[in-house]
């Protein structure tokens, strides 16, 4: 008798049936559609599965918390729109901002956003996984910081971390002091100066 393949690994590390992704996606939805309407407390598992059209055991299938699947469904990942960093430094950093910016102040990410704050300070172990989906986008601006730094354009202490922390910390607390403020273009190209001037020669 000739072994059956196992079936594949489900997000928990269970096996079963393959994932659906139209689930999936109705699930991610969902969620951020109840952080713009009802707010980061008022998203459950139950509510969640409501809207989507499903079951809360098909959420647990897929996500082992409500704090996963509210990290999944806002935070960004992939480097669409940063693949290319200019070679100017100032202009990268603007480029970086403006990536940062638009993600972070999309409507389910302002509601979910301090929240999200809260969960990071209580769960290390969480904090890293969060870190981890932003890994592509670090690799990116580390390749681009050490090309710049062969080249003699930025300083030496520019490390790709530092960096990141920056810009994503400029964003982080302008949405934190005011969750209504539009970061419009003006704000990011003040910023970016400000940004640039510091790991520029």
């Amino acid at each position: 008798m000739t072994a059956q393949s196992p079936l594949p690994a489900g997000r928990n590390g269970t096996r079963g049936r393959p994932r659906d992704a139209a689930i999936d996606d109705a699930v991610l939805q969902a969620t951020r559609d109840l952080l713009v309407e009802e707010g980061y407390g008022a998203v459950t598992m139950n509510a969640v599965a409501r809207r989507a059209g499903t079951t809360k055991t098909a959420l647990y299938r897929r996500w082992a918390s409500k704090t996963e699947l509210l990290h999944e469904a806002v935070l960004p990942s992939g480097v669409e729109g940063i693949a290319a960093l200019d070679a100017d430094p100032r202009t990268a950093v603007e480029q970086m901002l403006r990536w940062t910016r638009d993600r972070f102040t999309e409507p389910a990410m302002r509601a979910a956003l301090p929240g999200i704050i809260v969960d990071l300070r209580t769960d290390p172990a969480l904090a890293g996984r969060v870190l981890e989906r932003f890994a592509p986008t670090f690799a990116v601006l580390d390749a681009h910081l050490a090309d710049a730094r062969r080249r003699g354009s930025i300083t030496t202490a520019a490390d790709p971390m530092t960096v990141s922390q920056v810009i994503g910390g400029a964003v982080i607390v302008a949405l934190l002091i005011d969750p209504y403020a539009r970061l419009d273009d003006d704000w990011l190209r003040r910023t970016a100066d400000l940004l640039g001037s510091g790991i520029s020669r």
